[in-house]
């Protein structure tokens, strides 16, 4: 089984990839994920950080499926994948009109090549700005704590953005979103939503 989790930064992912690690009910785990310590530049370089990991999450997927390295594991998991490099891409374009021919081109591009992941299904998570403060208590106490990322603007967006591809591609991928933004969900939750699947699935022979 393949999966991908994708969504807005701090409403989940990670936590709900250690929890199905942690837990072997369903096999073994390959866990694909972005490197961010290989990049150097400053993370107020907020366009180039964007393009690095789009780059660097395609290499990866392609990588993977190209070697055949996932030979031998229960379950894939994607940590960030397609539907997110679609969604940087247009966050790029967004917060930066000197990239808008080259985000038009890699969006487009992207969407093309869908097929490249042949994912059973996209975990989609959303959550809002206020969530992500509420949960990590470290980001009111330290302000130089939270990530680059985490400020109310592009939050927004990127929810926004998330959804609108989500419009365009659910008839196209198995997409399942996991909202919080409307809801208030726990991380429990969250992992049961998760796990309930794989289990399910596993059950229908993959």
């Amino acid at each position: 089984m393949i999966l991908e989790l994708s969504g807005t930064p701090s409403a989940g992912k990670d936590s709900i990839i250690r929890m199905l690690c942690d837990n072997k009910k369903y096999g073994d785990y390959q866990v694909i994920t972005q490197d961010d310590e290989e990049f150097t530049i400053k993370n107020s370089n907020f366009d180039l950080r964007i393009l690095w990991g789009i780059f660097d999450t395609y290499s990866k997927i392609k990588s993977s499926f190209s070697n055949r390295s996932y030979q031998g594991q229960n379950i894939i998991i994607f940590n960030r994948g397609l539907l997110d490099m679609i969604a940087w891409t247009r966050l790029l374009r967004f917060n930066n009109q000197h990239y808008m021919e080259i985000a038009d081109y890699i969006d487009k591009w992207l969407k093309a090549h869908t097929f490249l992941l042949q994912t059973d299904v996209i975990f989609l998570l959303l959550t809002s700005y206020d969530k992500i403060l509420s949960r990590r208590k470290q980001y009111t106490t330290d302000t130089n704590s939270i990530p680059w990322i985490i400020n109310p603007k592009i939050i927004n967006k990127l929810n926004e953005i998330y959804l609108e591809i989500f419009i365009e591609l659910q008839h196209n991928l198995p997409i399942i979103i996991i909202d919080d933004l409307n809801n208030n969900l726990s991380l429990e939750e969250k992992f049961s939503i998760v796990s309930s699947y794989i289990g399910k699935n596993k059950k229908n022979g993959f």
